[in-house]
């Protein structure tokens, strides 16, 4: 096989792994709307003065083709809300989001019901693209245990991390940490040598 026939059969190969572009664009669109209606100033959640995020294989642009017909594409995001982590109870912060999110089903006319998870709530779209998009409240990480993490020599940027949002995140951040404050099991070895799986 020649080098020519391989990268046209990869190239095919990644086309049909691959989101198609105007499913994509409807992604962003679902994310940004959801974002919107979150931040708007009749919203529940405006004293906390949220900051909505994708996360996921959309935010990493790694999204593949579900793998059957019936099978939905996955979009998840995240709300930030800037309030203090004992303010209020987690329950309360998830129904109030809840509330929030049951609201924006409505004033768009979503017909699936809103589904409650263990951490989030999942809005269905029932158009000519499969999605479901997880929504999920979070909190800021308390400034005390930031400072811990970076008195044990963590970068910042990474102790400020509140949200684990993915694999790749989670093994970035360990990268960092596990050498930080466990040298003696890592070793002395840059951590940026490491293969991840």
């Amino acid at each position: 096989m020649t080098q020519d026939l391989k990268n046209k059969l990869l190239d095919t190969i990644v086309d049909n792994l691959d989101i198609p572009k105007p499913y994509y664009l409807k992604a962003v669109d679902r994310h940004n709307s959801l974002g919107e209606w979150l931040c708007r100033p009749e919203s529940k959640l405006t004293a906390f003065r949220p900051k909505v995020h994708s996360q996921g294989s959309f935010r990493y642009g790694t999204v593949v083709r579900p793998l059957f017909a019936d099978a939905e594409y996955d979009l998840d995001n995240v709300t930030t809300l800037q309030i203090e982590k004992t303010s209020l109870s987690q329950k309360h912060i998830k129904e109030l989001y809840g509330a929030e999110i049951s609201s924006y089903a409505k004033a768009h006319s979503m017909t699936a019901p809103v589904e409650e998870k263990n951490r989030c709530w999942r809005l269905r779209y029932s158009d000519e693209v499969a999605f479901h998009l997880d929504a999920l409240p979070c909190v800021p990480e308390d400034a005390a245990v930031i400072n811990t993490i970076i008195k044990y020599g963590v970068p910042k940027e990474w102790a400020q991390v509140g949200v684990i949002k993915s694999a790749s995140q989670l093994c970035s951040f360990l990268m960092h940490v596990a050498p930080v404050i466990f040298p003696t099991m890592v070793g002395s070895q840059d951590p940026q040598s490491y293969h991840l799986p």
